[in-house]
């Protein structure tokens, strides 16, 4: 079927406009404090990440992204310091009791996080305090009794998570506060090592560091952590959704997503064009003409109108021999009465019209012409036992 070329040129038009609209649309922005060494994203953590080398210099930088039990269990006997920046710290039983053992050990752990575990604030006997705002605020950083540099630095918050009961606690140090002059990042000892607690995570984030020049706070802060190798621990790495459709593979990549939606429009369009059955006319043939028949008649013409009827009676006769052989499998032919009784006991046909058959053949066959009459009633006779022997 061929299309028509006004619907190619609708096609090919929307295939462009596609094509342009996907690749001149503004990537959408996602603010959701995800905090992942991967994701170059407001909230994302990708420029600390790469910053490590230089804020831990002449130190071994590993990272984790599997379970700190995994973890633990492993590389447990090494010393070194593991960071975790995440929207949320939250480790299995397994994982926190591995990990308060690693501490115990004479480890240290950095941890900045919105949500902590709870069973680890009780462990270290610290409190929680949480403050909402109606609107987002510049909460102010404060550090406290630094060597150098500025130790005041905003970030943006809609609501405030601090520390208390600090003071009460023999083990927690004070090293910092946020803007209501609430603790918001202490050292807690554990038996030999310590934990360094840190809740306003979003001052690590890519934002912050390159928006709001948080990367002095950063080098301040992790200036604290012993000289031990560090351990960058990323759970966001293997916990990030993967989606279980076949396509998955397809719509991640940006070309074959293009293409895959393409196809999609290229149905569609067809759909709606050809949605009623379009068919070429089909010109009427007329069927060949027989032209075995008209060679025959044209033949029986010719015959006619010469008045040869022995020359058509024989033909006849020669065709009546040919079906007697084919029909009955008969070898020796001979139109004589003998025959007649054979051929009649086969065909059931009468005996007496079989010899008068017989007759009118052997006449034709000794006379030099024949009438046109005489034809007629061969024919006759022949018509009646061919009728008869394909009924019966």
């Amino acid at each position: 079927m061929k299309i028509p070329r006004t619907y190619i040129i609708i096609l090919s038009l929307g295939i462009i406009i596609l094509i342009l609209l996907k690749y001149h649309k503004p990537d959408k922005v996602s603010w959701e404090p995800n905090f992942s060494s991967e994701e170059k994203t407001p909230y994302g953590t990708y420029v600390l990440y790469n910053s490590l080398s230089d804020l831990f210099k002449d130190r071994k930088i590993h990272e984790n992204s599997k379970s700190l039990f995994e973890f633990i269990k492993k590389e447990g006997g090494d010393r070194f310091s593991l960071i975790s920046v995440a929207n949320q710290f939250n480790p299995d039983t397994k994982s926190l009791e591995n990990l308060m053992n690693h501490v115990a050990e004479g480890n240290t752990v950095f941890i900045s996080t919105l949500h902590f575990n709870p069973a680890l604030i009780d462990s270290l006997n610290i409190d929680i305090r949480r403050e909402y705002f109606k609107e987002k605020k510049w909460q102010q950083l404060d550090l406290k009794k630094w060597e150098s540099g500025t130790n005041t630095y905003e970030i943006e918050y809609s609501y405030e998570l601090t520390f208390d009961s600090v003071l009460q606690n023999e083990n927690a140090k004070i090293l910092g506060y946020s803007r209501s002059k609430h603790p918001n990042f202490v050292q807690v000892k554990y038996k030999k090592g310590a934990f360094y607690l840190h809740s306003s995570p979003l001052a690590f984030s890519n934002y912050h560091i390159l928006k709001r020049d948080t990367k002095g706070y950063v080098e301040q802060i992790f200036s604290r952590l012993p000289g031990n190798p560090v351990v960058w621990h990323d759970r966001t790495i293997q916990d990030t959704y993967v989606s279980s459709s076949p396509l998955r593979y397809i719509l991640s990549v940006d070309t074959l997503q293009t293409a895959y939606y393409l196809v999609l429009l290229t149905a569609l369009l067809y759909l709606i064009f050809n949605i009623k059955r379009r068919q070429q006319v089909i010109p009427v043939v007329e069927s060949p003409p027989e032209r075995a028949f008209l060679f025959i008649r044209s033949v029986a013409k010719l015959y006619f109108f010469e008045k040869d009827h022995k020359t058509i009676a024989l033909k006849k006769i020669r065709h009546f021999r040919a079906f007697l052989k084919e029909r009955f499998f008969l070898r020796e032919l001979d139109f004589t009465d003998d025959f007649a009784e054979v051929l009649s006991r086969k065909t059931k046909y009468d005996a007496a019209k079989l010899k008068q058959l017989f007759a009118l053949i052997n006449r034709i066959h000794s006379d030099k012409k024949i009438s046109g009459e005489l034809l007629i009633e061969l024919n006759r006779q022949l018509e009646a036992f061919i009728e008869h022997t394909e009924n019966e």
